[in-house]
């Protein structure tokens, strides 16, 4: 029967019973979640570092030049993203945790928490992503117009 190796699902009790190949698959899972989340905080660090380096070091470089914008804004661009990019890291830690936690006291209720933990982190890596996306068109349509524009005055001195 195909049923053999997994528990079915009792819709009375609407209890999930793991086996041990999602038991094994789970704790891979809460492996590679804990060494990307380790690499994203690593990640966040350094973006931190960058932008308060750059917002230290770019203005003294910089002095005389006369730039458009003032320099230390590329410094708080990379502040921003590392404080924007640290939610979902957190969330992606949480599930780590929570997951091990779980498997190890065979606990339900740690379970449901782990998997409400990797929902956020998806939800907000999806979020972060529209609003890249977004972006990305905002910048597309702008470039269009300005080139368009560039055109149409190019088209009247000759």
């Amino acid at each position: 029967m195909e049923n053999a190796h997994v528990e079915s699902m009792v819709t009375e009790n609407k209890e999930i019973r793991l086996n041990e190949v999602a038991y094994t698959s789970l704790n891979e899972i809460r492996k590679w979640t804990l060494f990307f989340g380790i690499l994203g905080i690593v990640g966040v660090a350094f973006m931190a570092i960058i932008g308060v380096v750059v917002m230290i070091l770019l203005p003294a470089f910089n002095q005389g030049m006369n730039a458009p914008y003032p320099t230390s804004f590329l410094g708080i661009i990379y502040l921003i993203l590392s404080a924007i990019y640290i939610l979902p890291i957190i969330y992606l830690m949480q599930f780590s945790s929570k997951i091990k936690k779980a498997l190890i006291f065979r606990d339900e209720d740690q379970l449901s928490l782990a998997f409400n933990a990797l929902k956020l982190h998806f939800r907000t890596v999806g979020i972060i992503m529209l609003v890249i996306i977004a972006f990305y068109i905002i910048i597309l349509f702008g470039m269009l117009i300005f080139g368009a524009g560039l055109l149409g005055l190019s088209g009247l001195s000759a």
